[in-house]
C-alpha cells in the first residue's frame, strides 16, 4: 500500500491511515520531525530537549537545573518538603483521616500472627540452634589440625581454638542445642561454643554476662566452664591450665 502523499509503500491499511494523518510529502512523519527538532529556551537561551512547558514556567535564566534551585514553601525541588510546617486545616484533615482506625485491632493481628510462626517453628526439629555467621561478632573460619574446618564466630573463640590446637586438647565447635527458660519465663534455646570430647567438658566464650546468660548456665545439665577475655589470656600465657584450674566459673554459679 502506498501513500498518496509520499510514495512510501507500508505493509498495512491501518499503518497506511495513521501514516497519511502526518505525511508532508517528504516520506518521514511530522510529528516525530517536530518533536526532534531543537528548542532555545527564550529566557536562558538553552537548547531544552523534553519538558519544554514546564522548564518555561520556572526558569531563571541559569539554563537546565531551574528545579534544583527553585526557592518556595516547599524548598529547593517539587516534591521535597523537609523543614516545613503544616497548616491548622491540613493537620485537621490528617488527624480526622486516622480517627476512625483501630490499631489495636492490628496489634492482635500481629500478636497472633507471629505467635502462630512461633508454634510452627517450635514443632519444627530443624528450626533455629546454630548457623554459621549468626553470631553478633565478626567471625572467621580456621583450619584446625584437630577439628578440621570450621567456623568460629568471634575473636575470642579464635583465640580459644589456636590455644587447644597448641595444646593438643582434642575439640570440636558445638552446634547441639539445650533448652531453658529465660529472666521472662520464656522457653528459649541454647547453644554453647565448644565440647572437648577428652575432658567432657563444654566451654562458652564471653566477653560479659547477663542475666539471660545466667539464667542458660543455670539450667545446663553438663559441665561446663565460662571464659572471659582475662581467662582466655591467661589461658594462652600459661598461667593456668583448663584441666586444672579451678578459678574459672562454671555453670550453674
Amino acid at each position: 500500500m502506498e501513500c498518496s502523499k509520499c510514495k512510501r509503500e507500508l505493509k498495512t491499511k491501518a499503518g497506511l491511515v495513521v501514516h497519511e494523518k502526518t505525511c508532508d510529502g517528504s516520506g518521514s512523519n511530522l510529528d516525530k520531525r517536530k518533536k526532534s527538532a531543537k528548542w532555545t529556551c527564550p529566557k536562558c537561551n538553552y537548547y531544552i530537549h523534553s519538558k519544554r512547558e514546564r522548564h518555561v514556567e520556572i526558569c531563571d535564566g541559569l539554563g537546565p537545573g531551574a528545579h534544583r534551585r527553585v526557592k518556595g514553601p516547599k524548598g529547593p525541588g517539587f516534591g521535597w518538603a523537609k523543614g516545613t510546617k503544616l497548616s491548622k486545616e491540613r493537620r485537621a484533615k490528617i488527624s480526622a483521616g486516622l480517627a476512625g482506625i483501630d490499631y489495636s485491632l492490628e496489634n492482635e493481628k500481629e500478636k497472633i500472627r507471629r505467635k502462630k510462626i512461633s508454634d510452627t517453628m517450635k514443632k519444627n526439629p530443624n528450626a533455629g540452634g546454630y548457623r554459621i555467621g549468626s553470631g553478633r561478632c565478626r567471625g572467621r573460619w580456621h583450619e584446625s589440625p584437630l577439628a578440621g574446618k570450621v567456623y568460629l564466630d568471634s575473636s575470642y573463640e579464635y583465640r580459644f581454638a589456636v590455644y587447644l590446637d597448641r595444646e593438643n586438647i582434642e575439640w570440636t565447635k558445638n552446634t547441639k542445642k539445650f533448652s531453658y527458660i529465660d529472666e521472662s519465663g520464656k522457653n528459649r534455646n541454647y547453644t554453647p561454643d565448644f565440647y572437648l570430647p577428652s575432658l567432657d567438658l563444654w566451654i562458652e566464650t564471653k566477653g560479659f554476662e547477663t542475666e539471660r546468660d545466667r539464667c542458660k548456665w543455670r539450667a545446663f545439665p553438663h559441665k561446663m566452664k565460662i571464659l572471659f577475655g582475662e581467662d582466655i589470656e591467661k589461658l594462652e600465657m600459661e598461667a593456668i591450665r583448663l584441666d586444672e584450674d579451678t578459678d574459672l566459673k562454671s555453670a550453674g554459679e
